[in-house]
């Protein structure tokens, strides 16, 4: 009996142990699809945290056609270990120069979207 107890009261502690080292989820995924006349380009963007695609530039897209029109679609993902969920949200028929502007309107209705 007393060997049983002590297996118990260890399975528990290393239970515990390895449940606090669940990571949180937290991630965006950014697609950025151009298209003009002659060429048509997909751009797939993956931020580790919330803060990395925060600090993101969207001059750093490099679009320089002024003709072209786009789609853009922001996935963001929250939560804990394997339980999480996700918003993905788009918009297509954007002019290129107003992209930085939509993709920080669509990742403000994807994380209303998971409050």
């Amino acid at each position: 009996m007393k060997n049983l107890l002590l297996s118990v009261v260890l399975l528990l502690t290393v239970s515990f142990a390895f449940a606090s080292n669940v990571n949180p989820v937290e991630n965006v995924k950014l697609e950025v699809k151009t298209m003009s006349e002659t060429e048509t380009t997909v751009m797939n963007i993956n931020f580790n945290s919330f803060e990395d695609f925060n600090s993101f530039n969207t001059s750093q897209l490099d679009i320089s056609d002024d003709e072209c029109t786009a789609s853009v679609s922001v996935t963001v993902s929250v939560g804990v270990g394997s339980t999480y969920a996700s918003a993905t949200v788009s918009a297509s028929g954007i002019p290129c120069d107003e992209i930085g502007a939509t993709i920080k309107r669509l990742k403000a209705q994807a994380l209303a979207a998971l409050k």
